[in-house]
């Protein structure tokens, strides 16, 4: 019997080995399946679960709050906190309001569903203070986060205008993008070429949006590079500010875009492709209302 197990267990790893060498959308060389989770918009989902907190709630009886994260970015995330605000104490007192949780994986091969984390807040109810049969306390639930966001893109480069279809690639003035795995998004790139006798200039502008249920706050640029070398960048507006505030967009509640613009000399000669690279720190807030109902 033992010798049996052993063969069969043997048997299932080849079989996955066999399985995981074959097909696959998205491949790197003959064999080796790899899937894209920087891709579309995800962020950090949260769900209460079943009966915590309770849908009704009696006078002087105990309950919980127990709630699931998970990260279904492409991206770690860290110095996450949640908190619980609005609840009148008259009626329900939790044992604490906030509450930190640890740094969240991303989405990757070795972990397809994200990092995971359950918090628990306890709480007590009291009396009704009316006649009235029930009592609903509304109160928010809140998040915050700071993680990051990679973009990266292969484009064509042309010093000359003229041959826009020539022997090598085909620039394309301006793209849109669908999201990177994040809830913060490059949308869109236009690239603006200025030729000249020594092969002109590039300029880039990217629109960087957040897309997520949430708000996103204070957004960095802190890497670019063109075909693997440092790339000229600044964020619009920016151009008065110090040198260390001019790779932030400052989000607002209602202005929730910002555009970084890049520059690169080109060289002369037939157009070619490269790798345009841009990595972003960001914090991010999510808020949700709902509610705690005592009644008698």
């Amino acid at each position: 019997m033992k010798l049996f197990a052993q063969i069969t267990s043997v048997t299932l790893i080849l079989m996955l080995l066999l399985l995981c060498g074959c097909g696959g959308s998205s491949s790197q060389g003959p064999g080796i399946v790899k899937y894209n989770f920087q891709t579309g918009i995800s962020e950090l989902t949260l769900k209460f679960l079943p009966n915590a907190p309770p849908e009704k709630i009696y006078p002087f009886s105990g309950f919980k709050m127990i709630m699931d994260l998970e990260n279904q970015a492409g991206y770690p995330i860290k110095n996450g906190k949640i908190r619980v605000v609005g609840l009148d104490e008259k009626y329900f007192l939790l044992d604490q309001t906030e509450q930190d949780f640890e740094a969240l994986e991303g989405r990757s091969m070795i972990n397809p569903l994200g990092g995971r984390a359950r918090l628990e807040f306890s709480g007590q109810a009291f009396q009704l203070f009316s006649s009235s049969e029930q009592y609903v306390g509304n109160y928010f639930l809140q998040a915050s986060y700071d993680s990051n966001l990679d973009f990266v893109d292969t484009i064509c480069l042309n010093s000359n205008m003229y041959e826009v279809y020539d022997s090598g690639c085909k620039t394309m003035p301006k793209k849109n993008y669908a999201g990177q795995g994040a809830p913060l998004a490059v949308a869109s790139l236009d690239q603006i070429t200025y030729p000249a006798n020594a092969g002109g200039e590039v300029e880039f502008r990217l629109s960087v949006r957040n897309k997520g249920t949430g708000k996103a706050e204070k957004v960095t640029l802190i890497k670019a590079q063109l075909g693997g070398e440092d790339l000229a960048c600044e964020v619009a507006g920016n151009q008065n500010k110090p040198a260390e505030k001019k790779m932030i967009l400052t989000f607002e509640d209602k202005q929730q875009e910002g555009t970084i613009i890049c520059r690169a000399r080109l060289k002369e000669g037939s157009s070619y492709s490269t790798t345009l690279y841009l990595g972003f720190t960001y914090s991010y807030r999510w808020e949700q209302k709902y509610r705690l109902t005592l009644v008698k």
